[in-house]
């Protein structure tokens, strides 16, 4: 919490001790014209659960391998598992899917990227850097 000092009285009182002279917690704040309002510290729903089937997407230097490549018309959510020693992100572009792009985990981490894809070919590239063309680079069809 900021340590922000506001005038009460003759004398200066922190926001963090007002907030324990009240009883409230750090994860709370009160606006302006009164009312309690907490914060949530867990992520949002729509960033934490997978649309559609999910799609096993490992990348290392330097090829993407995907744990399934017979895809039909449908929502898909690629999960990214980065088991190189750089960094590396996944691109998809294709019918109805201008490119979308998933961040970009660091070794040993993941990520996820979701798109709706319809009938017709797909590119799969890493967007780093100097990747694309060291064959993390790959087409898909769907249909």
């Amino acid at each position: 919490m900021a340590n922000v000092s506001y005038i009460a009285g003759a004398g200066f009182v922190t926001a963090a001790s007002a907030a324990r002279r009240l009883g409230r917690h750090e994860h709370e704040h009160r606006p302006p014209f009164g009312g309690i309002q907490s914060h949530p510290t867990s992520p949002s729903p729509s960033s934490a659960t997978a649309v559609g089937t999910s799609v096993g997407v490992t990348e290392k230097e330097f090829p993407i391998t995907l744990s399934q490549t017979s895809l039909s018309p449908a929502s898909y959510t690629f999960t990214i598992q980065n088991k190189g020693s750089l960094p590396h992100n996944l691109n998809i572009e294709g019918p109805g899917v201008d490119t979308k792009t998933s961040p970009i985990p660091s070794p040993g981490q993941s990520g996820k990227l979701t798109a709706t894809l319809q009938k017709g070919s797909y590119e799969l590239w890493c967007s780093v850097p100097g990747h694309k063309n060291k064959a993390m680079d790959l087409t898909i069809k769907v249909g």
